[in-house]
């Protein structure tokens, strides 16, 4: 490949990279909001049902967000490695 090709190549990975990141600041952000749903649910909340149902709810979108994070994070690495590998052989 030429340094053209190898270029463009490490400015879609650096723009995939981006995207990834400002994808999981978002889920973490998601958690904090979680998290503070779930606290004043647990400070207001009397034991009801309704109280129960709804951290239950909460704690399921948690784990899929988590799942979702650590699908991230796989997409995350496999692009450094690319990155890496390309960058090693523009500078090679």
């Amino acid at each position: 490949a030429t340094n053209k090709e190898l270029y463009l190549c490490i400015q879609t990975l650096e723009k995939e990279n981006e995207r990834l990141m400002k994808k999981i600041k978002e889920y973490e952000e998601g958690f904090y909001n979680i998290n503070e749903d779930i606290a004043e649910i647990i400070k207001t909340g009397n034991g009801s049902v309704s109280s129960s149902e709804e951290i239950e709810r909460l704690k399921a979108e948690i784990q899929a967000r988590d799942k979702e994070i650590e699908r991230l994070k796989s997409e995350l690495a496999s692009l450094e490695k690319e990155y890496t590998a390309l960058y090693k052989e523009v500078h090679s």
